[in-house]
């Protein structure tokens, strides 16, 4: 791995940074007015009494929408003393709605006037759902929430018909009931797989290329669900070929086909391609991967490849588009994207704000620097190389002042412990738990911020200081990329040739044959399963006293050479051993 690169200017670039950390912690924590108490609260309420309207909404999916606001809405009830959350907000006025979201402006991250109107609506779906007719849940997607609010504030269990029978009645439903349910469920559960992409939207062949006659490997991918809807189903087929080409290809066409499909099994037909992980790697089952996590995923690999900002899907989407914007016609696009050219979509939402044009000396009538101005628009532009995941330096985290709030936690979970180490069974208990669990909240937090601050202070000043080496007349530094070691030389030499890209036919010809002698190679190779990578052992050569006064010629040694303790003598002198396994 490479070395932690340093930024110039050493202690003093570090002391700046913590210095404009400090200076913006103390005023995000000014910003906020202290909450208020239960008798200001009060106070409060009383003077805001006289109009008793709140307007309801109603969303397709509001019974997971609610269960966030009704957090808070418990939390107010419990902490300001306003009584039973139910008949509190069956009796609700005006002075109370006000007052509950002047408590959370105070208690919550309320940064914009988009997220209170989030909360308003959220709290008009809440209100409407207790004191009116509950709606039933249409979209099965989405994840109920674990602590059980939904269960508590609409009496049901997030199942299946069947299941929430058996719970209740404990008596199974008869056939006519059958029959209805799978009726009922035949467009929802009941269509046999996911809104998402499966193995059987995928189709995977070998087809002729119409001049050259070769194989070429093919993929057709079927998108079918836009976004989520569960609407009328347009399917939009990509087809996607090979960029390079081929060292080996095992399958020909035969005879007088163009193609050769490539079939699934029965049993992946139905399979989301990308599934959802545990934390110990496996697969949960056959569910399909959240769209939260491929956008965490997308977030945090671009940021660990030196990109100042983060990608998103859409992202990746609005790339795509302005590629193929100019290159493709307007209809092909629209299709590719899955709009409706009635609607001009890409023109409001997706065109780069970049104009990818050399208007300067198209006017002046010099040539136009076009590759230049693609340059300008293109992603990597900014992209940094040496931003690395572990990019803050020591020197920062060694002087970073502890943190007030954290600190003030640590304390009082020290003074409940009083001393000892265990926690089980003693009196305060439950309330260690709960500030270990805060404490280690608050501390992933603030290294979070620590990362996001110090990488957005790296891209400011970076320029700045390779500009200053360069007038001090100092060598750049050289990126070193992270290196794969492997004990096997032939290893190492096939993933060589897979890896790289073949120039023309005759390159590929001989990169075939060195990859099959290779491979031969690698197979005669012995490979032991240990777990454990073994540490060298240092040679000590023994020193022997002689006499100074007499040079006497040593002897032929009957055995040059004498094997370890633990070295096997059936394993020495075996060239399919590695260096380290056999020493």
């Amino acid at each position: 791995m490479p070395a932690r690169m340093r930024p110039d200017g050493g202690q003093d670039v570090h002391r700046k940074f913590l210095n404009q950390f400090a200076c913006r912690k103390s005023n995000s924590a000014t910003q906020r007015p202290s909450p208020l108490s239960a008798e200001e609260h009060a106070a409060h309420r009383k003077q805001l009494e006289g109009i008793h309207f709140v307007q309801s909404k109603f969303s397709a999916e509001h019974e997971i929408n609610v269960t966030g606001i009704f957090g808070k809405w418990k939390r107010y009830c419990t902490e300001k003393d306003v009584g039973e959350w139910k008949v509190t907000l069956q009796n609700i006025g005006r002075e109370l709605i006000m007052d509950f979201f002047l408590f959370v402006c105070e208690s919550y991250k309320v940064r914009s006037w988009g997220t209170s109107k989030v909360y308003i609506r959220q709290f008009q779906e809440f209100y409407t759902t207790v004191t009116a007719r509950p709606a039933e849940l249409v979209n099965g997607e989405r994840r109920d929430p674990k602590d059980g609010s939904r269960k508590e504030l609409f009496h049901l269990k997030a199942g299946t018909y069947f299941e929430q029978v058996a719970a209740d009645d404990d008596i199974a439903p008869d056939k006519v009931s059958q029959k209805l349910y799978s009726l009922l469920s035949r467009e929802t559960e009941g269509r046999g797989r996911p809104k998402a992409l499966c193995y059987e939207d995928i189709m995977m062949m070998m087809v002729r290329h119409p001049q050259t006659g070769q194989t070429i490997p093919a993929m057709a991918i079927k998108f079918i669900h836009h976004k989520g809807a569960d609407r009328k189903p347009k399917p939009t087929i990509f087809f996607f070929t090979p960029t390079k080409k081929q060292t080996f290809c095992a399958t020909k066409i035969v005879g007088g086909n163009q193609s050769t499909p490539l079939r699934w099994k029965d049993s992946k037909l139905k399979t989301p391609v990308f599934r959802r992980f545990r934390r110990d790697g496996t697969f949960e089952g056959e569910k399909a991967m959240l769209y939260s996590t491929l956008r965490d995923a997308m977030k945090q690999q671009s940021l660990d490849a030196g990109f100042e900002r983060h990608w998103t899907p859409r992202f990746c989407r609005r790339g795509a588009s302005n590629a193929a914007n100019g290159s493709a016609s307007d209809a092909v696009r629209d299709q590719m994207m899955r709009h409706d050219p009635k609607f001009a979509t890409f023109h409001g939402a997706y065109l780069n704000e970049m104009v990818q044009f050399d208007m300067q000396n198209t006017f002046l009538g010099e040539q136009a620097e076009d590759q230049l101005y693609k340059l300008f628009a293109h992603v990597s532009l900014t992209r940094d190389p040496r931003a690395v995941r572990d990019m803050v330096p020591e020197e920062v985290w060694a002087n970073m002042e502890p943190d007030p709030e954290i600190v003030a936690l640590e304390q009082r979970r020290t003074a409940l412990k009083g001393g000892s180490y265990q926690v089980q069974d003693q009196r305060n208990e439950a309330e260690v738990r709960y500030l270990t669990d805060q404490i280690r909240l608050k501390t992933a937090q603030l290294e979070k911020q620590i990362v996001k601050d110090w990488r957005e202070y790296y891209f400011y000043n970076r320029p700045t200081w390779d500009i200053e080496r360069q007038a001090r007349g100092e060598p750049d530094e050289e990126h070193v990329e992270p290196t794969i070691t492997l004990s096997i030389l032939e290893r190492v030499k096939l993933a060589n040739i897979l890896c790289s890209r073949c120039e023309d036919d005759d390159d590929a010809l001989q990169r075939r044959t060195m990859a099959i002698e290779l491979m031969v190679a690698l197979c005669n190779k012995r490979e032991t399963g240990k777990r454990r990578r073994l540490s060298p052992k240092l040679k000590v050569t023994p020193m022997k006293e002689e006499s100074p006064e007499f040079e006497v010629e040593p002897n032929v040694d009957p055995f040059p050479l004498l094997l370890d303790v633990k070295q096997c003598p059936d394993c020495f002198g075996d060239e399919r051993l590695t260096v380290e396994e056999f020493g």
